[in-house]
């Protein structure tokens, strides 16, 4: 049975989606299973797996800031950073600058900008 959703999912440019509603149910992968909600859309087709989810049943790493370490992060993800970082420590000093390319951003200004979590 679907519950009435009452906290909107926000998408590109502050829409809402337009949701049915949602259940729990457990979520098997990847040899792992949790427990999560999952949201039915009225004309969305296809599936979208959480950020949160996806770090749960481990399908994408957890993204941290290098320098930022709490608590929740496990001592070998916080070795495994730390090794990949002092292995591609060129793009890490400095101030970030791509010596030799040239880019140039398209940007519409008619389109305010946004930014939603993952």
């Amino acid at each position: 049975m679907l519950t009435k959703e009452h906290n909107p999912i926000i998408i590109y440019a502050g829409r809402p989606m337009n949701i049915r509603g949602n259940f729990i149910a457990d979520i098997s992968g990847n040899n792992a299973t949790v427990s999560n909600t999952v949201y039915v859309t009225f004309k969305w087709k296809g599936n979208l797996l959480s950020y949160e989810t996806s770090i749960l049943l481990a399908y994408v790493p957890e993204i941290c800031e290098v320098n930022k370490v709490t608590e929740s992060i496990s001592e070998k993800t916080i070795n495994h950073y730390s090794n990949l970082c002092e292995e591609y420590k060129d793009p890490f000093e400095g101030i970030g600058k791509l010596k030799g390319v040239q880019v140039k951003l398209h940007i519409d200004e008619m389109i305010q900008p946004v930014q939603n979590r993952h």
